[in-house]
């Protein structure tokens, strides 16, 4: 008997193999996983009172109520703790074989992740810290793959 091997294009591709793992919890428990040790590994820094009243000397325009600068750089505990037990129901759910609702709930997540840590991420560069840009990073994928099975509907073929 003679084996029959698969042409060149049927190769998968590195994000083809990525998105078979969406009806895995696996991309979203280490997505999780990161976030949570965030505290431990990077932890947020205070910013001092002068580099925050810098940033805020350059907006002129009512200066009281615009100041939204942050007074650290990289997640704060709490803000690990939502956002990686978030990232920890999701990916539950996708191992209770709801993958439906489970990548939609990622990819939710995901996003507001990049919402409220995204800017944060950039500005930490300027700190010499890389670990909240790499977390960005791994919510841009999640987004990405969770994002593609759920808006793709991609569903009927698990069954």
């Amino acid at each position: 008997m003679t084996t029959e091997i698969a042409p060149i294009t049927q190769v998968k591709s590195t994000l083809s193999r990525l998105y078979d793992f969406t009806i895995t919890p696996y991309v979203g428990i280490a997505n999780a996983a990161c976030i949570m040790a965030s505290p431990i590994i990077s932890p947020a820094m205070k910013l001092s009172e002068v580099a925050i009243v810098q940033q805020s000397s350059n907006r002129k325009i009512l200066p009281g109520l615009l100041n939204n600068r942050r007074a650290h750089v990289g997640l704060t505990s709490k803000n690990a703790l939502l956002f990686g037990a978030a990232n920890l129901v999701g990916s539950w759910m996708i191992y209770d074989n709801d993958i439906e609702d489970g990548s939609g709930f990622l990819m939710a997540w995901s996003t507001l992740f990049l919402i409220v840590n995204g800017k944060n991420s950039l500005t930490a560069l300027k700190y010499r810290k890389t670990w909240p840009l790499l977390l960005s990073s791994l919510a841009i994928t999640n987004l990405g793959l969770y994002g593609r099975r759920f808006i793709s509907r991609d569903f009927g073929q698990l069954a």
